[in-house]
């Protein structure tokens, strides 16, 4: 798997750990092949649009930025903020205490706070205190707990092909062709 990280067994060590998620673990055949380990880091947020109409749509986008440069819509899934039942607000709680990984923590809600900075500007919610983002003063959102998750469904584009595509392999059965 992943190579072991001195430091890592140490709590509160200062280090950042991106969080993985294993794509394939290593496999070696027996004819001498190999497949090496494989995985993605999940906070790397990719650009784009969740429009279906616009040129940039990404059914799989993060993050979204208006014409305008004036609006964000950034999409997080509940696993990359630790939130382990969000149906619930129950979050991964302190690894290192007797419950270990399977720790849990109920919360109220989440608190957030930004800080974005080009070359020759910056820009924070709240106001920075001198160098510090003020964490007292994020905006906290909470949201509503739930039994079934509200959704809606939509047609892909890719709908119309794939049935045209099933349709023509329906009547070539049909038709005793394979």
């Amino acid at each position: 798997m992943m190579p072991a990280a001195p430091y890592a067994n140490r709590k509160d060590n200062g280090v950042y750990h991106p969080i993985r998620l294993t794509l394939n673990k290593k496999l070696e055949e027996t004819r001498g092949k190999a497949v090496p380990f494989d995985s993605y880091e999940t906070g790397v947020l990719r650009f784009g649009t969740a429009n279906p109409d616009d040129a940039a749509y990404d059914s799989l986008a993060d993050i979204s930025v208006s014409r305008d440069g004036d609006m964000y819509e950034i999409r997080l899934p509940w696993a990359l903020l630790n939130v382990t039942d969000p149906s619930r607000r129950e979050v991964m709680g302190d690894m290192w205490s007797k419950g270990g990984l399977k720790s849990r923590v109920m919360i109220e809600g989440i608190r957030l706070g930004l800080y974005v900075k080009d070359e020759d500007d910056s820009f924070s919610f709240p106001a920075m205190n001198g160098n510090v983002l003020p964490a007292e003063r994020f905006y906290e959102y909470a949201w509503p707990v739930w039994e079934a998750p509200r959704y809606h469904e939509r047609l892909k584009r890719s709908y119309e092909v794939m049935k045209e595509a099933f349709s023509r392999v329906g009547i070539a059965i049909q038709q005793g062709a394979e």
